[in-house]
């Protein structure tokens, strides 16, 4: 791995790969990587001054790789930690077509995982729908023209850049399906259009229902014998409602033969068990339907949510996991550690169940445990006293209240 000492910044190339681009509207091999070039090529190196943000930045040394300027290059800043805890999800600014969808940091020291890094959907961007009424030509494989959809975005760039062939890494483009939905139908899988749209069918009327499928191997999608989803769900997600309660909610663009949704969670995203269910709701739809459902009883740290959704047959599918955390209030058998930060040699520890069963155990940043007696000096409170007087730093408790774990830091001064 790269020294990065005294880096802070990361140079990427997004783009810059050179295709296929002949003859696009009949070429199948249009978008065909013919050379990668610079694309993709990285380094870490320092900036000296920046007398022009727009146009020139100085570094201290020349790069050891060769960028190419109208490649999409990035400058990304990597922040330097010695020891950093993740505490929340962690994301990337997404991509948005010159910057974006990329996360760097530098930990020198320990690097502990107490949530998701997760940048899934912020890199180069889908294909774009087309809702123009059309009949995609099966001949037609790359185009500028918004009857066809866009393709998915990769390592070239080309103004033709819709239609069925792929673009470099990116797939080709077909129309979606919107609204209202036929109950079922047949796409040809030879870039033809739908049957249901091979004649002035009720569907075709609407302008909403072509397709552009693609070839084998070549990008695009091929649908055979399509039958629809018998739940479509936009979005499904959770949310602190409150000091002591989640809620959850998710939206559906259309249902059929859906017997119903249970709600999960867990404490470790592993093993989930279900809380809350909504069953039998009346009939099919083909309009959106929102749902929420609120747990009033989060676990202390992190919640980990996912939605099963089960059709009458049987079937049964799973949502994305979401988190919600609870660390800055006492729930269910929460606990308080304090003073923190503190000069003295005791410390307190509140719980909020006083029938609980309680354990403590001290260490040092080295994974020392430190020697500790623990009393109780009131109904919910215990008093922790240390054997000597500790150094000054940082320490981690292990805090076991009941069946839930905490880990808490505090600070001798």
């Amino acid at each position: 791995m790269q020294d990065l000492t005294p880096a802070t910044e990361y140079f990427i190339q997004m783009k810059g790969a050179t295709i296929d681009a002949t003859a696009p509207a009949t070429n199948p091999n249009f978008g065909t990587i013919t050379a990668y070039n610079s694309a993709g090529r990285y380094e870490f190196a320092a900036i000296s001054t920046v007398p022009d943000a727009t146009t020139i930045i100085y570094i201290l040394a020349a790069t050891t790789n060769i960028f190419d300027p109208a490649g999409r290059i990035q400058i990304v800043r990597v922040p330097n930690y010695t020891d950093v805890t993740i505490v929340a999800p962690l994301t990337a600014q997404a991509w948005n077509g010159t910057t974006g969808g990329v996360l760097a940091l530098w930990v020198t020291g320990t690097l502990t995982l107490n949530s998701d890094i997760d940048v899934s959907g912020m890199g180069f961007r889908g294909g774009q729908v087309s809702t123009l009424n059309t009949s995609c030509s099966s001949a037609t494989w790359a185009t500028n023209n918004l009857q066809w959809d866009g393709k998915g975005e990769g390592i070239a760039e080309n103004t033709n850049n819709r239609a069925r062939s792929k673009l470099a890494n990116g797939g080709g483009g077909l129309v979606r399906l919107t609204m209202p939905l036929p109950p079922a139908m047949t796409i040809y899988n030879d870039g033809g259009i739908s049957s249901r749209n091979s004649s002035n069918s009720d569907f075709a009327l609407q302008g909403n229902a072509y397709f552009c499928a693609e070839a084998l191997g070549l990008g695009g999608a091929i649908f055979d014998n399509l039958n629809l989803l018998p739940v479509e769900i936009s979005r499904f997600g959770a949310e602190r409602s409150g000091k002591k309660e989640t809620r959850i909610f998710w939206t559906t663009l259309s249902e059929r033969n859906n017997a119903g949704f249970e709600v999960q969670k867990s404490r470790d995203s592993i093993n989930f068990t279900t809380f809350s269910a909504i069953f039998g709701k009346s009939g099919d739809s083909f309009s959106t339907r929102n749902y929420e459902v609120f747990d009033q009883e989060p676990h202390y740290g992190a919640n980990y949510y996912r939605l099963k959704q089960i059709d009458k047959d049987g079937t049964v599918t799973f949502s994305k996991i979401v988190v919600v955390y609870f660390k800055d209030i006492n729930i269910a058998n929460g606990a308080t550690l304090f003073p923190s930060p503190t000069s003295q040699n005791h410390l307190y520890l509140r719980i909020e169940r006083a029938d609980a069963t309680m354990s403590v155990v001290c260490f040092d940043l080295a994974g020392c445990p430190m020697d500790t007696a623990i009393e109780k000096s009131n109904t919910n409170e215990y008093h922790i006293q240390f054997g000597q007087q500790l150094p000054q730093g940082m320490y981690l408790f292990k805090i076991k209240v009941g069946t839930d774990e905490y880990l808490e830091k505090v600070v001798i001064q």
